[in-house]
């Protein structure tokens, strides 16, 4: 009789999983679909919106469905990211060229006052996710403008570990800000989900904890250095070329 009930929950459990399954690639399949639309929403009320006075209130109204899409971009991300099948077949290159690819449409959301410098190397780095690298980089570069309040420089590089501390690892992905920095109890709290100090900015707080995800699907290391008033240093630490 045990025997017979094993069977049968054993039948129900994969039941579920095969449900669960079909949901979640339903869900990433919408998810997709919606992030094709936001990009075009975000980047044109965008453009439209730097063309009217900051004193012109259809300015303010268009200013809100901008903060609404980046919200809801967030959202997708992580949606995105959860559901994902560890084994699903994407299109893939390596690191240096998925990041060339991923800054040209981040750059064409970055405030003017901003710089955002790509800081050449010959190293090519792991082949990834082109989409998993847009990820992180769009929601970092995201979070390093938000840092320097639309005025400042960030830098993105790919470099040699450097330090003891990372010598069991080959190539390290860094994003630079010079922007106000975190303080310990902030930086402690960063890759919590739904944590966020953008209150009333759009902000989600699912962009660091998407960035951490896929970091950690890679199989490498994320670190978070950060001052007040000093900036912020975001490292990704690969272990294999």
């Amino acid at each position: 009789a045990s025997d017979a009930t094993a069977d049968v929950l054993d039948r129900r459990r994969q039941v579920q999983q095969q449900r669960l399954a079909a949901v979640g690639q339903l869900a990433g399949g919408v998810a997709h679909e919606i992030n094709n639309l936001l990009h075009p929403i975000i980047n044109l009320t965008k453009r439209t919106a730097e063309q009217l006075d900051r004193s012109d209130e259809k300015r303010h109204w268009l200013d809100v469905v901008v903060d609404s899409g980046r919200r809801a971009a967030e959202i997708v991300a992580a949606l995105l990211t959860s559901v994902r099948s560890k084994d699903e077949v994407a299109a893939a290159a390596p690191l240096a060229e998925g990041i060339r690819r991923a800054l040209d449409p981040v750059r064409s959301v970055v405030p003017q006052g901003v710089t955002l410098e790509l800081r050449e190397s010959e190293i090519a780095g792991p082949v990834l996710s082109v989409h998993e690298v847009f990820q992180v980089v769009a929601n970092l570069v995201a979070n390093a403008v938000f840092a320097t309040k639309g005025g400042g420089r960030i830098a993105v590089e790919i470099e040699r570990p450097r330090g003891p501390a990372f010598e069991r690892f080959a190539v390290c992905l860094t994003i630079v800000d010079d922007g106000e920095g975190m303080s310990e109890d902030v930086l402690r709290r960063a890759l919590d989900p739904f944590f966020t100090t953008r209150h009333g900015s759009g902000g989600t707080g699912l962009g660091l904890y998407v960035v951490h995800e896929v970091v950690r699907k890679w199989g490498a290391l994320l670190d978070i250095q950060s001052t007040l008033g000093k900036g912020t240093r975001v490292a990704i630490y690969f272990a294999d070329e």
